[in-house]
Protein backbone atom coordinates (compact mmCIF):
# COMPACT_ATOMS: atom_id res chain seq x y z
CA UNK A 1 0.00 0.00 0.00
CA UNK A 2 1.48 3.80 -0.90
CA UNK A 3 1.76 5.70 2.06
CA UNK A 4 3.23 8.66 4.21
CA UNK A 5 2.95 8.72 7.58
CA UNK A 6 3.44 11.89 9.50
CA UNK A 7 3.01 12.29 13.33
CA UNK A 8 2.77 15.26 14.82
CA UNK A 9 2.76 17.17 18.38
CA UNK A 10 2.34 20.23 19.87
CA UNK A 11 5.62 21.04 19.99
CA UNK A 12 6.71 20.43 16.07
CA UNK A 13 3.50 20.76 14.23
CA UNK A 14 4.08 24.00 12.49
CA UNK A 15 6.86 23.36 10.73
CA UNK A 16 6.46 19.86 9.54
CA UNK A 17 2.87 21.13 8.30
CA UNK A 18 4.50 23.53 6.70
CA UNK A 19 6.67 20.84 4.88
CA UNK A 20 3.97 18.68 4.37
CA UNK A 21 1.94 21.40 2.63
CA UNK A 22 4.70 22.54 0.66
CA UNK A 23 5.17 19.04 -0.55
CA UNK A 24 2.08 17.88 -1.52
CA UNK A 25 0.79 21.26 -2.81
CA UNK A 26 3.46 22.12 -4.95
CA UNK A 27 2.88 19.08 -6.96
CA UNK A 28 -0.71 19.80 -7.07
CA UNK A 29 -0.10 23.14 -8.45
CA UNK A 30 1.74 22.07 -11.53
CA UNK A 31 0.88 22.70 -15.52
CA UNK A 32 -2.44 21.11 -16.66
CA UNK A 33 -0.79 18.69 -18.88
CA UNK A 34 1.56 17.68 -16.31
CA UNK A 35 -1.36 16.73 -13.48
CA UNK A 36 -2.77 14.57 -16.34
CA UNK A 37 -0.13 11.87 -16.68
CA UNK A 38 0.03 11.68 -13.21
CA UNK A 39 -2.21 8.47 -12.13
CA UNK A 40 -3.22 7.10 -8.68
CA UNK A 41 -0.04 4.59 -8.30
CA UNK A 42 2.30 7.87 -7.76
CA UNK A 43 0.21 9.96 -4.91
CA UNK A 44 1.05 8.70 -1.98
CA UNK A 45 -1.79 8.27 0.94
CA UNK A 46 -1.32 10.49 3.57
CA UNK A 47 -2.03 9.90 7.64
CA UNK A 48 -1.88 13.47 9.30
CA UNK A 49 -2.01 12.79 13.30
CA UNK A 50 -2.32 15.58 15.32
CA UNK A 51 -2.07 15.08 19.35
CA UNK A 52 -2.79 17.51 21.47
CA UNK A 53 -0.43 19.57 24.00
CA UNK A 54 1.60 16.61 23.52
CA UNK A 55 5.40 17.51 24.78
CA UNK A 56 7.18 16.08 22.08
CA UNK A 57 9.83 13.85 24.96
CA UNK A 58 7.47 11.89 25.26
CA UNK A 59 7.16 10.11 22.46
CA UNK A 60 10.06 8.08 22.92
CA UNK A 61 8.22 5.71 25.69
CA UNK A 62 5.42 5.12 23.06
CA UNK A 63 6.71 1.76 21.31
CA UNK A 64 3.83 1.33 19.03
CA UNK A 65 4.14 4.89 17.71
CA UNK A 66 8.43 4.08 17.75
CA UNK A 67 7.90 1.51 15.50
CA UNK A 68 5.04 2.53 13.18
CA UNK A 69 5.53 5.84 12.58
CA UNK A 70 9.33 6.92 12.99
CA UNK A 71 10.04 4.22 10.98
CA UNK A 72 8.13 4.18 8.02
CA UNK A 73 7.03 7.76 7.96
CA UNK A 74 9.35 10.66 8.09
CA UNK A 75 11.04 12.45 11.02
CA UNK A 76 11.64 16.18 11.49
CA UNK A 77 14.83 16.52 14.04
CA UNK A 78 15.17 20.09 13.27
CA UNK A 79 11.88 22.01 13.38
CA UNK A 80 10.57 25.02 14.89
CA UNK A 81 6.78 25.62 16.09
CA UNK A 82 5.91 28.96 14.61
CA UNK A 83 2.93 29.68 16.78
CA UNK A 84 2.27 27.68 20.59
CA UNK A 85 -1.22 28.44 20.57
CA UNK A 86 -3.83 25.59 19.54
CA UNK A 87 -5.98 27.14 16.72
CA UNK A 88 -3.55 29.48 14.91
CA UNK A 89 -1.30 26.51 14.53
CA UNK A 90 -4.05 24.39 13.56
CA UNK A 91 -5.13 26.96 11.14
CA UNK A 92 -0.93 26.97 9.78
CA UNK A 93 -1.37 23.27 9.40
CA UNK A 94 -4.47 23.55 7.03
CA UNK A 95 -3.82 26.55 4.79
CA UNK A 96 0.64 26.19 4.71
CA UNK A 97 0.65 30.37 5.56
CA UNK A 98 2.58 31.93 9.11
CA UNK A 99 0.00 33.52 11.34
CA UNK A 100 -0.03 37.02 10.38
CA UNK A 101 -0.60 36.06 6.97
CA UNK A 102 -3.94 33.40 8.00
CA UNK A 103 -5.11 35.90 10.48
CA UNK A 104 -6.30 33.12 13.55
CA UNK A 105 -4.65 34.45 16.30
CA UNK A 106 -6.28 33.44 19.23
CA UNK A 107 -8.77 30.32 20.45
CA UNK A 108 -11.46 32.56 20.54
CA UNK A 109 -13.30 34.65 18.62
CA UNK A 110 -13.43 36.77 16.63
CA UNK A 111 -9.47 36.87 16.10
CA UNK A 112 -9.66 32.80 16.41
CA UNK A 113 -11.69 29.74 16.93
CA UNK A 114 -13.31 28.11 14.69
CA UNK A 115 -15.95 31.06 13.29
CA UNK A 116 -12.96 32.88 12.97
CA UNK A 117 -10.91 30.46 10.92
CA UNK A 118 -14.60 30.30 8.57
CA UNK A 119 -15.03 33.93 8.70
CA UNK A 120 -12.30 34.82 7.16
CA UNK A 121 -12.90 32.75 4.31
CA UNK A 122 -9.68 30.29 5.20
CA UNK A 123 -11.59 26.96 4.90
CA UNK A 124 -12.67 27.49 0.93
CA UNK A 125 -8.36 27.03 0.04
CA UNK A 126 -6.50 24.33 2.59
CA UNK A 127 -4.86 21.06 2.32
CA UNK A 128 -8.12 19.21 1.47
CA UNK A 129 -9.26 21.24 -0.92
CA UNK A 130 -6.41 21.05 -2.92
CA UNK A 131 -5.61 17.46 -2.67
CA UNK A 132 -9.44 16.71 -3.19
CA UNK A 133 -8.82 18.18 -6.76
CA UNK A 134 -6.29 16.02 -6.76
CA UNK A 135 -8.96 13.09 -6.82
CA UNK A 136 -7.55 12.16 -3.09
CA UNK A 137 -10.39 10.66 -0.94
CA UNK A 138 -10.50 13.10 2.20
CA UNK A 139 -11.31 12.76 5.92
CA UNK A 140 -11.22 14.48 9.45
CA UNK A 141 -11.50 12.53 12.21
CA UNK A 142 -11.40 14.57 15.83
CA UNK A 143 -10.84 18.00 16.74
CA UNK A 144 -11.50 21.04 14.31
CA UNK A 145 -11.29 24.23 15.66
CA UNK A 146 -12.07 25.28 19.22
CA UNK A 147 -15.28 26.88 19.26
CA UNK A 148 -16.93 23.86 16.77
CA UNK A 149 -20.37 22.93 16.88
CA UNK A 150 -22.79 23.97 14.02
CA UNK A 151 -23.74 20.60 13.00
CA UNK A 152 -25.64 22.51 9.48
CA UNK A 153 -21.83 23.62 8.43
CA UNK A 154 -19.16 21.24 7.13
CA UNK A 155 -16.18 23.00 5.60
CA UNK A 156 -15.20 22.39 1.63
CA UNK A 157 -13.23 19.62 0.95
CA UNK A 158 -13.84 16.71 3.23
CA UNK A 159 -15.61 14.40 1.95
CA UNK A 160 -15.97 12.44 5.28
CA UNK A 161 -16.65 14.84 8.23
CA UNK A 162 -16.32 13.26 11.85
CA UNK A 163 -15.49 16.57 13.97
CA UNK A 164 -15.54 17.06 18.05
CA UNK A 165 -18.00 19.15 18.94
CA UNK A 166 -16.65 21.63 22.38
CA UNK A 167 -19.54 20.52 24.80
CA UNK A 168 -17.77 17.55 26.75
CA UNK A 169 -19.09 15.83 29.65
CA UNK A 170 -17.79 13.66 32.30
CA UNK A 171 -20.06 10.64 30.99
CA UNK A 172 -20.04 11.84 27.40
CA UNK A 173 -19.04 14.06 24.47
CA UNK A 174 -20.34 15.13 20.97
CA UNK A 175 -19.21 14.78 17.03
CA UNK A 176 -20.82 15.63 14.69
CA UNK A 177 -21.34 13.45 11.87
CA UNK A 178 -23.17 13.05 8.74
CA UNK A 179 -24.86 16.58 9.59
CA UNK A 180 -26.18 15.36 12.73
CA UNK A 181 -24.81 16.23 16.66
CA UNK A 182 -24.41 12.63 18.11
CA UNK A 183 -23.79 12.23 21.94
CA UNK A 184 -21.48 9.42 22.69
CA UNK A 185 -21.34 7.94 26.02
CA UNK A 186 -17.62 8.03 26.89
CA UNK A 187 -17.89 4.88 29.03
CA UNK A 188 -18.59 2.59 25.44
CA UNK A 189 -16.05 4.70 23.43
CA UNK A 190 -13.10 6.41 24.53
CA UNK A 191 -12.91 9.77 22.33
CA UNK A 192 -9.55 8.48 20.60
CA UNK A 193 -10.32 4.88 20.26
CA UNK A 194 -13.81 6.00 18.00
CA UNK A 195 -11.86 8.41 15.67
CA UNK A 196 -8.88 5.54 15.10
CA UNK A 197 -11.96 3.26 14.23
CA UNK A 198 -13.34 5.82 12.02
CA UNK A 199 -10.54 6.82 9.95
CA UNK A 200 -9.26 2.81 9.83
CA UNK A 201 -13.20 2.21 8.28
CA UNK A 202 -12.32 5.86 5.89
CA UNK A 203 -8.88 3.95 4.94
CA UNK A 204 -10.16 0.84 4.07
CA UNK A 205 -13.36 1.74 2.03
CA UNK A 206 -10.77 3.94 -0.10
CA UNK A 207 -7.75 1.24 -0.73
CA UNK A 208 -8.32 2.23 -4.40
CA UNK A 209 -7.37 5.60 -4.72
CA UNK A 210 -5.18 7.97 -2.55
CA UNK A 211 -6.76 9.14 0.15
CA UNK A 212 -5.75 12.16 3.05
CA UNK A 213 -6.91 11.34 6.70
CA UNK A 214 -6.46 13.72 8.80
CA UNK A 215 -6.90 12.65 12.41
CA UNK A 216 -6.90 14.98 15.87
CA UNK A 217 -7.66 13.65 18.87
CA UNK A 218 -7.90 15.69 22.01
CA UNK A 219 -5.13 13.34 24.09
CA UNK A 220 -2.60 14.18 25.86
CA UNK A 221 -4.51 17.27 26.40
CA UNK A 222 -6.63 17.48 29.99
CA UNK A 223 -9.17 17.31 31.34
CA UNK A 224 -8.44 13.80 31.58
CA UNK A 225 -11.23 11.29 31.82
CA UNK A 226 -10.18 7.72 32.89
Amino acid sequence: MRRSVVGLTGVTRGLIACFLLSLFLAAACGPPEEQGLRSAATKPNILLILTDDQPAATVSKMAAVEAKLKEEGLSFENAFLTDPVCCPSRATILTGRYAHNHGVWTNDEPRGGAEGFKARGLAHDTIATRLQREGYATGLFGKYFNGYGDERYGPPGWEKWFAFVGNHRDDSYQVVSEGKIRIINRAEWNTTDLIADKAEQFVRTHEQEPWFAYVAPHDPHGPYYP
